[in-house]
């Protein structure tokens, strides 16, 4: 009986959510016609995105925090996991989403737009191709009142003559310490537009608000938009190029409004003076950036999701500090950033792991990045990646810039928790054919205790109809951040025909555990005693099956 009561306890947290979902999406019993195994796995291919605000997770608790809009040619043939086309909701931070069945055998690409009153807009890209069944995402979005590390912002506004600026007009953010820093100059005369082009007349006073984005803090480059690795960016001679990464020396965004209106163009441009820190590598060249490089920039509509060429600008120095200058005559997020194409497709590095005694099953998570030699500045955004390291493993990466780069190991187990760094190679050229073995025995000792990741199988029985379940599964998991320690709900797996693994947990340790559809939360702590659970034809209580 107690043995049956575990089981219980832990099938409530998936079945009541599955049965509940064939219930809602069903027009009449969905039991009706099976009398063998059912699998509640409604859409094949699935994306869950993670929303996360690094300064306090639980900013994002519940709902209604952003607003979601999806954008692009394959928007319309996406729908929430509750089957709207229209409504998208985000729970805890938490986006489900999946292809609509008409396109399943389809490539998919579209963006998610995401906006709220504490938060900038900012865009992810997504893409779901023909053999994925499941996509997942993590996301930053910046707090405009509490911003990360790395990431400074000033507002400002100034009265305007019926629309026009009467004198010039600077807003810059803090340049004090390390910070790096973003000028923004509105010279005097200057008129405003709105999104269709026309003058904004007697709307009210002009409100700025420019955000700069350091170059060598985590928090800042994971809120680059849409990542460092984007579908497509339109170049300089107006071609469209899909085989690249940016490699950044900063950002900034810049926002402005004449009262409630929205600010997109002007009658004359802006001036942005931008600071690049001296740690930044070149990669045509493979040193630090200094006085005289050519550092192109790179404009990112927030409307849909695109970057495209803006200009060259030529590094320039002064008291010690880098700097570059452009102008402009629309407003968007704009990029410090080298284009790299890679070497070639084929694999340029891999990584080969020798660990005496650790299966993939009990295998070691950490976080890895691939940086420039002497830094710590990431190739791109797709190079910071959890790995499971277990003897015999090997992994690698394609498309390696041609610069001296360094594969580095860190002891946490995701990109919100890297911990501290515990390997760093020799340096090597990314163009060359590179093979890296690592020994887990030499920095073994300095590990953390090692989880476990528990394999779970079960199925259910309603009057004879055996239930196996598919369902996005959520574990509340603790983040610190200067200093504090925060909740937040981080992703744990898919539960695909009542099969999930459950990485990274301590046996004997109480979990707490979440799935929802349609924003209908369904929560239960539980304690593993053991890292296989096989739950067999259980009989689910007659209360839920009636229900059906």
């Amino acid at each position: 009986m107690k043995k049956n009561n575990t089981y219980k306890k832990w099938l409530s947290v998936i079945a009541i959510c599955t049965i509940t979902f064939i219930a809602v999406i069903s027009c009449e019993n969905p039991l009706k016609d099976f009398t063998v195994a059912i699998d509640t796995a409604v859409f094949q291919k699935n994306a869950t995105i993670t929303i996360f605000d690094p300064t306090n997770p639980t900013n994002l608790d519940g709902t209604g925090k952003v607003e979601i809009e999806l954008l692009g040619d394959d928007a319309g043939k996406i729908v929430s996991d509750g089957g709207s086309k229209t409504n998208f909701p985000v729970v805890d931070g938490v986006l489900q989403l999946a292809v609509n069945p008409a396109n399943a055998g389809e490539n998919i690409n579209f963006v998610v737009k995401v906006s709220g009153d504490d938060y900038l807009t900012t865009t992810i890209p997504v893409n779901i191709n023909e053999n994925d069944t499941l996509v997942t995402i993590a996301a930053n979005m910046v707090n405009i009142n509490d911003t990360a590390d790395g990431i400074n912002l000033m507002e400002d506004d100034k009265s305007l003559n019926n629309g026009t600026l009467e004198e010039d007009f600077v807003v810059a953010t803090d340049n004090s310490g390390d910070n790096e820093a973003t000028e923004v100059t509105i010279a005097s005369g200057t008129e405003f537009k709105d999104a269709n082009g026309n003058l904004i007349k007697g709307a009210g006073d002009l409100k700025v608000r420019v955000v700069n984005f350091g170059s060598q803090d985590d928090e800042s480059l994971n809120s680059f938009p849409g990542g460092f690795s984007p579908a497509a960016i339109e170049l300089e001679n107006g071609e469209i190029d899909t085989e690249g990464s940016f490699s950044t020396a900063g950002f900034t965004s810049i926002d402005m409004f004449v009262g409630n209106t929205e600010v997109k163009e002007f009658s004359e441009p802006i001036t942005i003076k931008m600071d690049v820190d001296s740690e930044v590598v070149n990669p045509n060249t493979g040193e630090k950036i200094k006085k005289g490089d050519i550092l192109p920039v790179w404009s990112y509509s927030k409307d849909d999701g695109k970057w495209k060429y803006h200009c060259d600008t030529t590094v320039e120095e002064e008291d010690g500090q880098l700097f570059t200058v452009c102008t402009t005559t629309h407003l968007s997020w704009y990029n410090l950033d080298y284009w790299a194409r890679g070497c070639t497709s084929r694999r340029r590095f891999d990584v080969n792991v020798v660990a005496p005694g650790v299966s993939s099953s009990s295998g070691y998570r950490l976080v890895t990045a691939l940086v420039f030699a002497g830094t710590n500045q990431s190739v791109s955004y797709k190079s910071n990646r959890v790995q499971n390291f277990f003897n015999g493993r090997s992994f690698g990466y394609y498309r390696t810039p041609n610069a001296n780069l360094q594969f580095v190991v860190y002891d946490g187990t995701s990109r919100y928790n890297k911990g501290n760094e515990i390997y760093r190679s020799n340096t090597f050229n990314g163009c060359d054919s590179n093979q890296i073995t690592i020994n887990l025995e030499e920095f073994r000792s300095s590990l953390p205790p090692q989880p476990v990741n528990v394999n779970i199988n079960f199925s259910g029985n309603c009057d004879g109809n055996i239930i196996k379940p598919s369902s996005y599964l959520y574990m509340k998991t603790d983040y610190t951040y200067r200093g504090r320690t925060y909740t937040y709900w981080r992703y744990a797996g898919y539960i695909r025909s009542g099969r999930v693994t459950i990485y990274n947990v301590f046996l004997n340790r109480e979990y707490e555990f979440k799935t929802y559809y349609k924003g209908v939360e369904y929560k239960h702590n539980y304690t593993f005693t053991s890292n296989t659970i096989n739950i067999e034809n259980f009989d689910i209580p007659a209360e839920l099956c009636n229900s059906l």
